[in-house]
């Protein structure tokens, strides 16, 4: 038997004082209780909401790298559709007139003379036109 139920059993005179003193102390410490445990959900509850902030985050930045990684692969897709579409063109005027200037195919193609050259360039290597002296002609 517990001291505190040993004290109350053999001295009833004593219980009613004993119960005065026992009691608040009592009620304190489960308001202390109770309100540690009221912080501790409140702490908790704070960590759960950040928690879902930083996934909602996460998941936002994800769709927007999504989006941006779409964007790349469309200017991609467009660049190099312009380029072949170019590239033929460049082998057309070639075609027609194989003495025509750089400049002036540059010109025609609204491109700088630079990427005329390198089109040429990559035209010889992929073996759809050849070097003649000065003209391109037709591989």
């Amino acid at each position: 038997m517990p001291v505190a139920a040993t004290v109350l059993a053999f001295t009833p005179a004593l219980r009613p004082l004993l119960l005065s003193g026992v009691l608040p102390l009592l009620v304190i410490y489960l308001t202390e209780v109770v309100s540690e445990k009221r912080e501790m959900s409140i702490v908790a509850e704070e960590r759960e909401r950040r928690r879902i902030q930083r996934t909602h985050q996460r998941v936002q930045q994800d769709d927007t790298d999504d989006a941006l990684a779409r964007l790349r692969e469309q200017a991609r897709v467009q660049r190099e559709q312009r380029k072949k579409e170019v590239m033929d063109r460049l082998v057309q005027i070639l075609s027609e007139a194989p003495n025509t200037p750089v400049t002036a195919i540059a010109e025609q193609l609204n491109i700088s003379r630079t990427t005329v050259y390198n089109y040429l360039r990559e035209l010889e290597e992929a073996g759809r036109i050849r070097r003649n002296g000065s003209v391109h002609v037709m591989a």
